[in-house]
């Protein structure tokens, strides 16, 4: 709910989420565009019968783990990248909205505060 009072709060979970998207579409793309070179240099694809099919399987579980630790690297980029930003406006609202709660317009001193 705090997201919904603070419009900037939002767009900037949301820009986080796009973020990742982006960055897991491509990381995944290089992979994929690699997946072959990748693939030769593990395993040379056998020349026929039952180890081709161990061949493939293997080739398509790797792809699905390097996809998810593409998955796993953009997550932790962008969460390194925004949680600064976001965690500091989170605790700029969070202290308005105590000292709003405490003395709306003054402080202990009588003097006016200063809002951020």
């Amino acid at each position: 709910m705090l997201s919904l009072r603070h419009p900037r709060l939002l767009w900037l979970g949301l820009l986080r989420f796009a973020v990742i998207l982006v960055l897991t579409v491509l990381f995944s793309g290089l992979i994929l565009l690699n997946h072959d070179a990748i693939m030769s240099r593990l395993w040379q694809m056998p020349a026929s019968g039952f180890p081709v099919y161990l061949w493939h399987l293997a080739s398509w579980l790797l792809s699905l783990l390097l996809a998810a630790f593409s998955v796993v690297i953009a997550y932790l980029t962008a969460q390194v990248c925004f949680n600064v930003f976001i965690m500091d406006y989170m605790s700029r609202i969070t202290e308005k909205s105590f000292w709003e709660k405490r003395c709306p317009s003054q402080t202990e001193d009588g003097s006016k505060r200063q809002v951020i």
